[in-house]
């Protein structure tokens, strides 16, 4: 509910519970050696700081848009090795069987270029 670090990317607060309004948590570590610290206000990610403990790509996403020294809008395939995505085959899905619409919140992507040992820190919006 913290962070998610699996599907290619590191998902800061992809499920935060609604009472936990304000908050934070460090030492969390995430796929590809990068540990990483997170705050919270009303809900929502305010900052966040990551160590890369092995340097390369780190590919965040979150659902509110961020901003910080090196982050560009993520394209194509994360090319960090640990965040390779193994191809699954579409699921069976019924004809007949009506589906129903979810509402999913709008999610934002990014990069940073990392080297070992470096810290990166960034804010949302």
């Amino acid at each position: 509910m913290l962070l998610q670090s699996h599907d290619g990317a590191i998902h800061l607060l992809p499920a935060l519970p609604d009472a936990w309004k304000k908050g934070s948590v460090e030492g969390l570590k995430a796929r590809g050696g990068f540990e990483i610290e997170i705050q919270w206000e009303n809900g929502e990610l305010s900052s966040s700081t990551i160590k890369s403990q092995l340097g390369g790509n780190c590919r965040l996403r979150s659902y509110v848009p961020l901003k910080g020294k090196g982050l560009r809008k993520a394209k194509d395939k994360n090319p960090n090795q640990f965040f390779i995505v193994p191809h699954t085959a579409e699921p069976l899905t019924h004809s007949e069987i009506a589906s129903t619409s979810l509402v999913r919140k709008r999610i934002y992507e990014y990069d940073v270029s990392t080297r070992k040992g470096e810290v990166v820190r960034i804010t949302g919006y």
